[in-house]
């Protein structure tokens, strides 16, 4: 697939995760907030090597009020 997305946000997981990180250029970012297709994550390690992609965890439920406030 080609590099297609210079960032993204993920509320949905598993294949469609996969996807976007595959679709994402070189340095791009992910963030990932949700699973309602899935806890699994069906990729491989190349999006992260080959062109340095950052995956971050967005953590909404614990996060404390003063986050979410600013957020």
């Amino acid at each position: 697939m080609s590099e297609r997305w210079a960032g993204a946000i993920d509320s949905v997981g598993s294949h469609t995760l996969a996807n976007v990180l595959v679709q994402t250029q070189y340095r791009g970012v992910v963030t990932s907030c949700g699973v309602a297709q899935g806890f699994d994550l069906p990729a491989t390690m190349l999006p992260f090597i080959m062109r340095n992609v950052t995956l971050a965890g967005i953590d909404s439920v614990n996060a404390p009020q003063v986050v979410r406030v600013e957020a």
